[in-house]
């Protein structure tokens, strides 16, 4: 399967990389705290990526957020396996990591499939979403918007300190934090100053759209996986202001 998918590609992504060491398994009909975690041959498996890696000379991406054990964090960066880092789930804090602090063996992004676009984050309609789902009560939505507000006032203070602040953003001026395409561009102008040899940016973001691709943990409630792009691949390259804002982002990566 690796040798398959490797000959078509130049880099593969795998996803929930810890699967390589152990998955959750439970039985039929039953709800998951009935599961047990089943380990699988590490190294027998690293060892048969790493050689296909090596055959088809293709990168490999470990998707390694969320819960990672030891062993996967330990085996993988002397396998020249790149990280996963996402900006959305860096802050430390009152600030989100420094550029100079994320990974250098990483793919690194703002958002990805299983998080909400950078305006729908910003506007915090992903939470109003889950609320309409039945996914949170009308508490735990609140609750998640203050949170969310802090996330954002960090943001604000790391662009603050790289030199990247909005024009005319106010931290203590709640109408001057709405969502603008300057905010989109600088956000990205400070995931191009990140440390990591690799960066991806979200085509939905470059065209500001704030409905997910997927929604995690449902499946009948939204349409996953069917919300297309309002513009095709040669208008979003052709567009001034994506020029624009992919030339500065290349400036910054050479910076």
């Amino acid at each position: 399967m690796v040798n398959a998918n490797m000959q078509h590609c130049a880099a593969l992504r795998i996803d929930h990389v810890m699967g390589i060491l152990r998955l959750w398994w439970c039985p039929p009909d039953k709800t998951a705290d009935y599961g047990v975690y089943v380990n699988y041959p590490l190294k027998d498996l690293l060892g048969i990526i790493k050689l296909e890696s090596q055959r088809q000379q293709c990168l490999i991406f470990g998707e390694d957020l969320g819960t990672v054990p030891p062993e996967i964090e330990a085996a993988l960066p002397p396998a020249h396996c790149y990280s996963n880092e996402v900006v959305l789930f860096s802050r430390v804090e009152d600030h989100f990591l420094a550029p100079e602090q994320y990974k250098t063996r990483a793919l690194t992004c703002i958002s990805n499939h299983d998080i909400p676009t950078l305006r729908a984050w910003w506007n915090c309609s992903d939470l109003d979403l889950r609320q309409s789902l039945g996914i949170y009560d009308a508490a735990r939505t609140a609750q998640e918007k203050l949170a969310r507000h802090e996330d954002k006032l960090a943001l604000l203070n790391t662009l603050q300190h790289i030199g990247e602040a909005p024009y005319g953003v106010n931290p203590s001026d709640l109408s001057s934090m709405g969502y603008s395409r300057e905010l989109m561009e600088k956000i990205h102008y400070y995931l191009g100053k990140t440390a990591s040899q690799i960066i991806v940016i979200q085509l939905e973001d470059v065209l500001e759209l704030d409905t997910p691709v997927n929604v995690p943990g449902t499946s009948s409630e939204y349409r996953n996986w069917s919300r297309k792009l309002t513009r095709n691949i040669s208008e979003i390259l052709t567009s001034e202001e994506n020029r624009v804002l992919f030339k500065n982002l290349g400036l910054t990566r050479k910076a």
